[in-house]
C-alpha cells in the first residue's frame, strides 16, 4: 500500500524533532561541523546502496550539477551545522519556534527562486500555524512570550530558516527529472565535501569530541532517522504536492518536539499546548489544501512558473 503524500510531510516533522532533542545534547559533546559530516556520512551510508539498487544511481546531467551544489550547500552543509551551532547560545525551545518561521521563509523565496506566487490560503494557512507555535512554546502566556531574549543563536536560527527555504524551493525543480530517492542522494553527495574540510579545520583548532554512549545513539538516530530516512520522506511530499503547499508541514515539528518532551522528559502536556497544537494543525490543513491536485503526469499547479 502506498503511502499518501501527507504521510510523508508528517514523518519528516516527526523525526526531525529528535534531531533537536539529541541536538541540544551533542551539542556540548562535538563541534557542530564535526557532527553534521557524521549525521550525513551515515545518511550516505545507508542512501547510496538503495539508490544504487533502485535507480542505478545514474550520474546528474550537467545542466543539474549546480542545482545539486546548491542543494548540497544548503540542505546538507549549511542548514543543520546552523542548527547545532545555534543550539551552543540558545535553547532548544528557541530553535523551535524559530523554527516555525520556515513556511514563511518559504513563500517569500517562492517567486524569486521558484517563480511560484503562493495563494492567500497558503499565506493565511502559515500564519495560523506559527500562531500555533508560539501558543504551544509559550505556553498561551504573554508574558512568557514578552520576556523572551533574543541572542546569537537566535539570529543563527533565523537565518537558517531562509536557507531551509532555498533548499526546498530548488529541490522541487530538480524532482521534475529526478526522483526523492536520487535528489536525496545526489544532495548528501554535493554536500560531503565542504563538510570534510569544514570538520577537518574544527578537529585542527578545537579541542576533540568526547562522545558519551548515549550521544553514539544520537549520532546514529539523527544521521539514519532524522537524516536519511526524513529527508527522503520530505522530498518524497514535496514531489507530490509542491513545495509551497507543503511548507507548512515544518510547522509539525515543535509540536512533535513538545510531545517528545512530555514522553521523555516527563514534562507535562497543557491546556495551552493543546491549543497550540489544534491552530498548527488547522493551519497546516488550510495551506495544503491551497492547491488543487493536479491530474496524473503533470506538477502542482504552484510549479507552473510565471510567463
Amino acid at each position: 500500500m502506498r503511502w499518501s503524500p501527507f504521510a510523508y510531510l508528517i514523518l519528516a516533522p516527526l523525526l526531525w524533532s529528535g534531531n533537536f532533542l539529541f541536538g541540544k545534547f551533542l551539542s556540548q559533546q562535538i563541534d557542530p561541523f564535526t557532527l553534521s559530516l557524521l549525521r550525513w556520512a551515515l545518511a550516505a551510508a545507508v542512501l547510496v546502496p538503495l539508490c544504487w539498487h533502485v535507480a542505478g544511481l545514474r550520474l546528474p546531467a550537467r545542466r543539474d550539477w549546480p542545482a545539486f551544489a546548491t542543494l548540497g550547500l544548503t540542505g546538507v552543509f549549511a542548514f543543520n551545522a546552523l542548527v547545532y551551532l545555534s543550539l551552543r547560545y540558545t535553547s532548544a525551545v528557541s530553535a523551535l519556534l524559530i523554527n516555525a518561521a520556515i513556511p514563511v521563509a518559504t513563500l517569500i523565496l517562492a517567486y524569486p527562486l521558484g517563480g511560484i506566487r503562493p495563494r492567500a490560503r497558503q499565506w493565511a494557512g502559515s500564519v495560523l500555524s506559527l500562531i500555533g507555535v508560539g501558543v504551544v512554546i509559550t505556553r498561551g502566556s504573554v508574558a512568557v512570550f514578552l520576556g523572551l531574549r533574543f541572542n546569537a543563536g537566535d539570529l543563527i536560527m533565523l537565518a537558517d530558516t531562509l536557507v531551509w527555504g532555498a533548499y526546498t524551493l530548488v529541490g522541487q525543480k530538480v524532482m521534475r527529472r529526478y526522483t526523492p530517492l536520487e535528489t536525496t542522494t545526489w544532495s548528501i553527495l554535493a554536500g560531503l565535501p565542504p563538510l570534510v574540510l569544514a570538520s577537518a579545520v574544527e578537529l585542527a583548532l578545537l579541542p576533540p569530541p568526547h562522545l558519551t554512549a548515549l550521544g553514539m545513539v544520537g549520532v546514529l538516530y539523527i544521521g539514519i532517522l532524522a537524516a536519511a530516512i526524513a529527508f527522503l520522506a520530505w522530498f518524497a511530499g514535496v514531489a507530490a504536492v509542491g513545495s509551497a503547499r507543503a511548507a507548512s508541514f515544518a510547522n509539525l515539528l515543535p509540536i512533535f518536539g513538545v510531545l517528545a518532551a512530555a514522553l521523555f522528559l516527563g514534562e507535562r502536556v497543557s491546556a495551552a499546548d493543546l491549543a497550540g497544537g489544534v491552530l498548527t494543525v488547522a493551519g497546516v490543513y488550510l495551506a495544503a489544501q491551497a492547491v488543487r491536485p493536479s491530474p496524473r503526469g503533470r506538477a502542482p499547479e504552484e510549479l507552473r512558473e510565471d510567463g
